[in-house]
């Protein structure tokens, strides 16, 4: 399906089950020209706050108060028709926003659409430009205005895209992967596999939720000398680069889990004896989008 322009997004969610808080979002045709408002919403998660979350983006259970679920704003404002018709940017989309979305509609029995998606973090981290949104808008000029207010993180998305290549498919390769699709032979969750095994990763976080496992990215208050493992991969992304990012933020990346070992995050193609070793020292476990979301911080 051939894209009209360019939708620049970001959301905010409440708790460590993605379930979102707050919408921001602006549209631009191919060539870079505005195409109607921009567009900032709450949006009652129906789902509990996490303070840990609230001190990040300072929305609480008041603000939303009388504000629409998801599903009534997903079709109060065509969002299914804008996130087909458009290539969806967002900054950490592979590892944060695209599920964010998911999460939210399956909560309210809705699918997700057939999305295209540009990671202005994924092209800032190739090219070795900070992965943080708001280093990366003080490296290139860019204003933030108000950095977790997701229309305020939206317009910085659409202006380091335009900074760093814009619609040059050279530069951006807008056709990434999609959040469903084939991967070896097997449907693709959008989290990916264990390796190895047909287990898919959400399945795996879901065991580790009820083991008391399932690490809160949001309990991170700083990555400066936070021991980490990183196992599996987001699609786009270089491992390598994941782990230069991480040590220049301060972060310990160690190639091993052991008993010093504070998180595990995993992404496709997770290690299975990395897992088991987390498990039986009792390591936190986290996503590779998750931790990418704390380096945007």
């Amino acid at each position: 399906m051939a894209r009209e322009g360019y939708l620049f997004w970001d959301d905010e969610t409440a708790n460590p089950q993605q379930r979102i808080c707050q919408v921001g979002y602006c549209l631009t045709d191919l060539e870079g020209n505005p195409v109607g408002e921009p567009v900032c919403q709450l949006v009652d998660p129906e789902s509990e706050f996490s303070p840990f979350n609230v001190r990040v983006h300072h929305i609480a259970p008041g603000d939303v108060a009388g504000a629409p679920n998801f599903a009534r704003l997903y079709e109060e404002l065509g969002l299914g028709r804008l996130l087909e018709g458009n290539y969806l940017v967002a900054h950490n989309a592979k590892g944060a926003d695209v599920h964010h979305i998911r999460k939210s509609l399956a909560a309210y029995g809705m699918e997700m659409p057939s999305v295209e998606l540009v990671d202005t973090q994924q092209v800032a981290i190739g090219r070795g430009l900070p992965a943080s949104l708001k280093d990366l808008c003080r490296e290139l000029g860019v204003e933030l205005r108000g950095h977790h207010d997701a229309l305020a993180d939206a317009l910085a998305c659409r202006d380091v895209f335009w900074v760093m290549g814009g619609g040059d498919a050279e530069a951006y390769s807008p056709a990434a992967p999609r959040t469903a699709g084939r991967r070896r032979g097997r449907e693709f969750s959008g989290l990916g596999y264990v390796n190895g095994s047909e287990e898919t990763v959400e399945n795996a976080l879901e065991a580790l939720q009820e083991r008391g496992l399932r690490g809160d990215p949001f309990e991170v208050e700083t990555l400066e000398g936070l021991r980490v493992v990183v196992s599996g991969i987001v699609p786009g992304y270089n491992r390598e680069g994941i782990k230069a990012a991480l040590v220049a933020a301060g972060a310990k990346v160690s190639g091993s889990v052991s008993g010093r070992t504070q998180y595990l995050a995993i992404g496709d193609n997770v290690g299975r004896n990395k897992l088991d070793k987390a498990g039986e020292l009792g390591v936190p476990v986290i996503t590779v989008g998750e931790l990418l979301d704390v380096l945007n911080r």
